[in-house]
């Protein structure tokens, strides 16, 4: 089920996925979780792969 997130800091729905840096990303890839930033406060967050629509 696709859900339009928010960003658990400041709760804009205006997310984007992150680029992949470091071994805590290969990790948590591992257990599919994929890594968003949020465009308005610019925070860095993790959210399972496949249950997220990314409003443009």
């Amino acid at each position: 089920m696709m859900s339009h997130a928010s960003c658990p800091y400041c709760g804009e729905h205006k997310i984007r996925p992150s680029m992949r840096a470091g071994f805590l990303d290969l990790l948590l890839e591992f257990f599919s979780l994929t890594p968003y930033r949020c465009r308005g406060c610019r925070a860095r967050f993790y959210w399972p792969r496949g249950r997220m629509r990314v409003v443009q």
